[in-house]
Order: structure tokens, then C-alpha cells, then sequence
């Protein structure tokens, strides 16, 4: 259960994750990387094999992993081997968000428009979004 790039925070978030389950009950638990169970996820309505390419794009990091799937994988218990390349980028979530909107939606609005002495004009865009909030 990776963090970004802290080993010590995902394993922090794996205990606390697990305190949570015990509190609640559970007593099997095992944990699965996110890439991992949304292959065999997508596995469960396959009738052949193939190989898929999972992206995870989430809060402060884009996530990408090559992993065969399929029926006669998911008769195998240990899957352990099954991610067979991963790698990601420190854009998503937020920082994702803002580039679509800075570059796309927000020049639609005006946004950072000049006026003839290269000064920022007040504009649509300035009342529904201030950088910096």
C-alpha cells in the first residue's frame, strides 16, 4: 500500500486502515495494491486473456500498470507477479485540475485577459476562482 514516494506513510496508512477493520469486526484481512484490484476487477466479466494497462489517477500522483488478466489467471491464488511494469508522475488530482482549467475552461472566462497597457482585466473567471485558495 504505497504512499507517493514515503514507504513509512504507507505503512502508517496501512495500520491505521487495518486498526479500522479489526474496529469494526473484520478479522481476515489482506490488502491489495489499487492498480492490482481494479485489474481483477475488470477480470471478473472476462472470457479471455488479455493484457490491460490500469491507470490510478488520484490525489497527487498518475499511476500506471501493465497487468495480464483473465479466467484461467484468476484461478491462481498468488497474483503476487501478476503487475508486470509500473510507473507514475507527480501530476493529478488538484494540479491536474488546475492545468485543465488554466489552460481550457478558465480562458473561455477571460481568465488573465490584458488590457492594451498589459494590465489583467477584472473578469468572469476572477469572481468564481482566485488562485491561490
Amino acid at each position: 500500500m504505497p504512499s507517493g514516494d514515503d514507504p513509512k506513510a504507507g505503512r502508517l496508512a496501512q495500520r491505521q486502515l487495518e486498526a479500522c477493520a479489526h474496529a469494526i469486526g473484520l478479522r481476515d484481512i489482506h490488502f491489495q495494491y489499487e492498480p492490482t484490484a481494479a485489474a481483477f476487477d475488470y477480470e471478473k466479466n472476462l472470457t479471455e486473456e488479455r493484457l490491460v494497462l490500469v491507470a490510478d489517477i488520484g490525489g497527487g500522483t498518475s499511476d500506471f500498470s501493465l497487468v495480464p488478466v483473465g479466467p484461467e489467471r484468476a484461478k491462481h491464488l498468488d497474483r503476487k507477479s501478476d503487475v508486470l511494469a509500473h510507473n507514475g508522475v507527480h501530476v493529478a488530482g488538484t494540479d491536474f485540475d488546475r492545468r485543465v482549467e488554466l489552460a481550457t475552461i478558465l480562458r473561455e472566462l477571460d481568465y488573465q485577459t490584458l488590457d492594451p497597457q498589459g494590465r489583467e482585466v477584472p473578469n468572469r473567471a476572477t469572481t468564481i476562482w482566485q488562485p491561490g485558495i
